[in-house]
């Protein structure tokens, strides 16, 4: 056990460039629009929006920070995809890797809190949800459970699996995350700012469309 958290300290430290011994960020948004993440070129182009969301992950009472947008050359209105960032001594330390966005669809729609199967605090996401009809709209299959935990200084996305809620173990599983009767922490905030805005504010609106052939 101790050999596999080492592992994973190695891991989240290259996976974030060292990030973790450099000197705090400042602004989490200024850094998300300074990323160079080459699935943004190919998905997103030219920048409408940003949103920011803060959500306490980890339990302890202090919120990350959440800075994405909608991948909208995708193809997906479920596509969006973020950086994240821990509240550190003197700013902020970016937990999720320099050239990659992670994906979570909605901040609205995801359990916070204890994640039974793994021991720790962190969020639920059920992705690519499929429903009886549209008209009832009740969750029969989830494609992909994603479990999101803050450790060794990285986010870690942990795939659980599928879901089939004709299984009754399995809708037990769904059931206790976004059941009826589920009590969940809720993000503090959701802000969405245009580019119009962020340039207001300051920020320098990146260029992210594809290099002409």
């Amino acid at each position: 056990m101790k050999a596999t958290k080492s592992l994973l300290a190695l891991i989240a430290i290259a996976l974030l460039g060292g990030n973790a011994c450099a000197d705090p960020i400042q602004e989490p948004i200024r850094d998300y629009l300074s990323l160079q993440v080459p699935e943004r070129s190919e998905f997103i182009g030219t920048l409408e929006f940003i949103q920011r969301v803060k959500v306490d992950v980890d339990g302890d009472g202090i919120d990350e920070i959440f800075i994405g947008t909608w991948y909208r050359h995708s193809g997906s209105n479920q596509a969006y995809y973020w950086s994240a960032y821990k509240e550190v001594k003197g700013g902020y330390q970016r937990v999720t890797p320099p050239n990659q966005d992670i994906h979570i669809v909605s901040f609205e729609n995801v359990y916070i809190g204890l994640i039974q199967e793994i021991s720790k605090q962190g969020i639920v996401a059920a992705q690519d949800v499929e429903t009886d009809t549209p008209e009832n709209a009740e969750v029969i299959k989830v494609g992909e459970l994603h479990f999101y935990y803050v450790d060794e200084g990285g986010l870690v996305d942990k795939k659980y699996g599928s879901l089939d809620l004709s299984n009754a173990e399995q809708k037990k599983t769904y059931d206790r995350y976004f059941g009826m009767s589920t009590k969940t922490r809720k993000p503090t905030s959701i802000e969405t700012f245009t580019s119009q805005q962020l340039k207001q504010m300051g920020y320098t609106i990146p260029n992210w469309e594809p290099p002409a052939p």
